[in-house]
């Protein structure tokens, strides 16, 4: 791995610790990780629930949408900051938010992998 102009002055001055930043950033990243795992699982919960129900691919559909919809908002919000703490704020944050959306039908579809596991259903109209 070459280093930057930057990375190289820090190296030389004696400010720079290789060991620091990654372990933070992998630490932020794992707990990322793990929140959307525990999304996932209750997403397949929910899958396996409604396998065998007539009509319910269109909700599993739109659940797996969200999520991926999600997941990619909150790892671009993630790879902002720094650290486990920020990774989990950003989640607690995002399901806050989440929980505070009416369940109105335009703004509802925000919410909609929420409804599904909470058991209200794709939004009507």
């Amino acid at each position: 791995m070459f280093l930057t102009e930057i990375d190289a002055g820090a190296f030389q001055s004696g400010s720079f610790n290789p060991k620091e930043e990654p372990v933070m950033k992998a630490l932020g990243n794992a707990v990322h990780l793990a929140v959307l795992a525990l999304w996932a699982v209750l997403g397949l919960l929910f899958t396996l629930k409604s396998l065998f129900v007539l009509g319910a691919l269109l909700p599993v559909l739109a659940f797996w949408l969200w999520l991926g919809g999600f997941a990619a908002l909150t790892s671009l919000v993630t790879r902002s900051f720094e650290g486990p703490l920020a990774a989990l704020l950003t989640h607690a944050g995002a399901f806050v938010v989440l929980s505070m959306v009416p369940r109105v039908f335009p703004l509802s579809l925000l919410r909609v992998g929420l409804d599904l596991l909470l058991g209200y259903g794709l939004p009507v109209r």
